[in-house]
């Protein structure tokens, strides 16, 4: 477990600036795009990124009291659950 909080920070410091990096080209990228929406920055859509922040917001406090409440075993399943039905469904529109 203490490996856990050694490489957590790791991941933050490295993504952040990559997120930011990439979201910089988006805008920079799409800035000259014909037929761009007026409330788009390039290739980033505002009514889209708001709705991701607030959705986000929103889930990541719903889900942290969730596995607070939930046993620990049944938290894994779910999880397992939700990894296989992702996995079949890539498998699905990749195959299909």
């Amino acid at each position: 477990m203490t490996e856990l909080f050694l490489y957590l920070p790791l991941g933050i410091i490295a993504g952040i600036p990559t997120a930011f990096v990439d979201a910089i080209s988006f805008i920079v990228a799409g800035l000259d795009l014909p037929g761009r929406p007026d409330w788009a920055f390039g290739r980033v859509c505002l009514p889209a990124l708001i709705g991701n922040i607030a959705r986000s917001t929103v889930s990541a406090s719903l889900g942290a009291r969730l596995a607070h409440f939930l046993d620990q075993k049944l938290l894994k399943r779910l999880f397992a659950t939700f990894l296989s039905a992702l996995s079949a469904g890539l498998i699905w529109t990749s195959v299909g």
